[in-house]
């Protein structure tokens, strides 16, 4: 039978969350709280009222608790479909609005990148939409998460045979170096494309004039106030023009009316109002 933590103690792992992260939890998924909580305070030979004690005095134990609590499971071209129209029609048209704007660079931004496939995902489709039409253009992909231990690996850039399962041939042989029978390395001339940023995206961070803003399986951990907040500082660092994409469950209906909805070719992004 699983321990049972005192309600007040849960209550203040909660709100100091809340509070860090952004990152609420509901009865849908305080199970994976309570766990984590019961795993940690056990590691370090704690009650769970005294390893919050440690983690609230220490913002470095704090980070990691929260790297553990949240899920950064990720693969390279997850919902291949969107990167598809990225790569044939997003990129086109976004570089052609650029450069009668007399901008010859186009800014991409992976917010919650965990581990660093969805932003190498991004950029590779941009660099073969720009070899299949031609095209001359400086790209740069921001990557921010709020989780050191992911941004790291994602700086790395080093990723198993898995998390390229059903990528083509020809791009893992275009993009990647082979470690070994089971690990692949981006190419360092293309890991210079991608700037990380450790980001909570509940705050400003600063960046602007972004054409894609890929935030997917993100909002999901978030109540309706946090997503707002989260939302408002993606707008702002949006072009008036970019686009934004969330995971294909994911819906901004009733939340906001700063973002509009279209549908093409059964994917669905979003537009600035």
């Amino acid at each position: 039978m699983e321990e049972e933590i005192p309600k007040e103690i849960l209550e203040k792992y909660i709100t100091t969350i809340h509070n860090w992260s952004g990152i609420y939890f509901t009865n849908s998924n305080i199970s994976i709280l309570k766990r984590k909580i019961l795993q940690q305070s056990k590691n370090f030979s704690l009650t769970p009222e005294e390893y919050f004690n440690l983690i609230n005095n220490d913002s470095e134990k704090m980070m990691e608790f929260i790297d553990s609590i949240t899920t950064n499971f990720t693969k390279f071209f997850r919902h291949p479909e969107q990167f598809d129209f990225i790569k044939n029609f997003v990129i086109p048209e976004i570089v052609l609005k650029r450069q009668q704007q007399g901008l010859f660079k186009i800014k991409l931004w992976s917010a919650g990148c965990a581990t660093g496939e969805e932003p190498y995902s991004m950029l590779i489709s941009s660099l073969e939409s720009f070899e299949d039409n031609g095209i001359k253009m400086m790209i740069e992909v921001i990557a921010s998460d709020i989780s050191l231990k992911c941004l790291e690996i994602a700086q790395r850039g080093i990723y198993s045979k898995e998390k390229l399962e059903g990528v083509p041939r020809y791009i893992i042989d275009k993009y990647f170096n082979k470690i070994d029978e089971n690990k692949f390395g981006i190419k360092e001339e293309y890991k210079r494309f991608v700037r990380f940023d450790y980001h909570n995206l509940l705050h400003d961070n600063g960046i602007r004039g972004v054409d894609i803003v890929m935030c997917r399986n993100v909002l999901i951990y978030m109540d309706e106030d946090t997503i707002r907040k989260i939302l408002d500082n993606i707008y702002t660092s949006m072009h008036n023009d970019g686009y934004l994409f969330l995971s294909p469950t994911e819906s901004l209906f009733g939340i906001t009316d700063k973002f509009k909805s279209f549908k093409k070719d059964n994917i669905f992004y979003y537009h600035k109002v």
